[in-house]
């Protein structure tokens, strides 16, 4: 029964990728969808059995799962509290008395479960496939941006790469996280510029109830983005969005504070924050061995944990092994792509998606740099990132927008000679 349920979802998801391929509007050759769904397959299959085989079955997946197995025996014996605003809004007082986190993905997986049945392996693809949509989404944003990207290319390597594919294919946060990031990015860059609320308000409600201090992220980014855009003045469109944002940090900002128990929102708060959770994880053989004090001095520091290490001798086992293999091909391809880089970060204010995904990967990068101090749980916190930076990496321009993305001083010149 659970490989019959697990067939049946691959051969959906396979199906649709096809269609959605196939359409005539479609942006995206269907082969390449395709293949990114079956790498999403085998990465489900894949993440489970590391669990299964490394850590004995003990993860945070196995749990939320398990939990979420009985929540939906609890529906089918008749007990429909599942679908109503008051279940997903009261406390659980099993986990602090608080609705986000932990206490969210258990009730997710229980919504899942409801309707694919207790397969675990079904349910890692499942969630899988959520964070699919959410790179669907962020290769859409770079897409709908001005000057238009190739789509093709950019989201052939962020389909493709390993992080991406991998580490977000379970029960987990970092599933829903990188659907959170996608809504709020293909929300944020619209259609022809304007603002899709509907999107990003879901991407931010989404962050906030998985992990609030993401939500923060992403708001805060979003205030940097409306700012730094390259206008000389504020025009109609700008200060609307000015509008939608504001209140929206105005209530979220104290909300995430109370949630992750701060007393006041302010410097000194956070830093005894994230010294808590830096004891919490500096030990064990990936631990960074990074002071337990935070402070500016720690931010390049943080930079280094996050994208550089492993080290190769921080390297004890297989997936540490593989991890600084990734960063070894991740710097390769920035230092292979270091003119194409430089050109579209000299325009960066102009584009409206990379407006937005520099602040958050800059503030994401600091926020989990500061926050964790074990290497194999960055490799994991990170992975939400990934196809952000990729997308920085290999924001192909389509023929005809090449210009747009030039140097000033090139532009000069051609301007001077034509």
């Amino acid at each position: 029964m659970e490989l019959l349920s697990l067939l049946i979802l691959a051969g959906m998801a396979i199906g649709f990728a096809a269609w959605y391929g196939s359409r005539p509007t479609s942006s995206l050759p269907a082969r390449l969808i395709v293949t990114a769904v079956l790498a999403r397959i085998a990465g489900s299959i894949l993440r489970y059995e590391m669990i299964e085989r490394v850590y004995n079955g003990v993860a945070d997946a196995t749990g939320y799962h398990a939990k979420g197995v009985q929540l939906a025996d609890q529906i089918w014996a008749g007990e429909l509290s599942l679908f109503s605003a008051h279940y997903w809004t009261e406390l659980y007082v099993g986990f602090g008395n608080r609705i986000w986190g932990t206490p969210f993905m258990i009730r997710l997986s229980g919504l899942a479960a409801t309707f694919i049945g207790p397969s675990i392996r079904t349910e890692f693809l499942l969630f899988a496939l959520i964070a699919f949509v959410g790179t669907l989404l962020i290769v859409k944003s770079a897409e709908n941006s001005r000057p238009r990207c190739h789509p093709a290319t950019t989201a052939a390597w962020i389909w493709l790469w390993p992080t991406v594919w991998f580490w977000s294919s379970s029960v987990g946060k970092e599933a829903v996280v990188i659907l959170a990031i996608g809504l709020v990015m293909f929300g944020y860059v619209g259609r022809n510029g304007r603002i899709i609320p509907s999107a990003y308000l879901a991407g931010i409600c989404l962050a906030a109830l998985i992990r609030p201090h993401v939500g923060v992220v992403l708001l805060l980014s979003t205030a940097v983005a409306i700012w730094l855009a390259q206008k000389a003045a504020w025009d109609l469109r700008r200060v609307a969005e000015a509008v939608l944002i504001l209140p929206l940090i105005a209530f979220v900002l104290p909300a995430a504070a109370t949630q992750l128990g701060l007393d006041q929102l302010d410097a000194e708060g956070l830093a005894q924050l994230l010294e808590r959770r830096l004891e919490l994880t500096n030990q064990g053989g990936s631990s960074t061995g990074s002071s337990t004090s935070v402070g500016i001095a720690n931010i390049p520091a943080a930079f280094v944990n996050v994208w550089v290490r492993p080290f190769p001798w921080d390297v004890h086992n297989v997936p540490a092994a593989l991890a600084a293999l990734e960063s070894i091909a991740l710097w390769w391809v920035v230092w292979s792509r270091k003119h194409e880089i430089a050109v579209a970060l000299q325009n960066w204010r102009a584009h409206r998606a990379l407006r937005l995904a520099l602040p958050i990967i800059i503030s994401y990068t600091i926020m989990i740099g500061l926050g964790f101090a074990n290497l194999g749980l960055i490799a994991r916190q990170r992975a939400p990132l990934m196809p952000l930076l990729l997308m920085v990496l290999f924001l192909v321009p389509e023929r005809g927008s090449a210009t747009v993305l030039t140097p000033a001083r090139t532009r000069k010149r051609l301007g001077a000679a034509g």
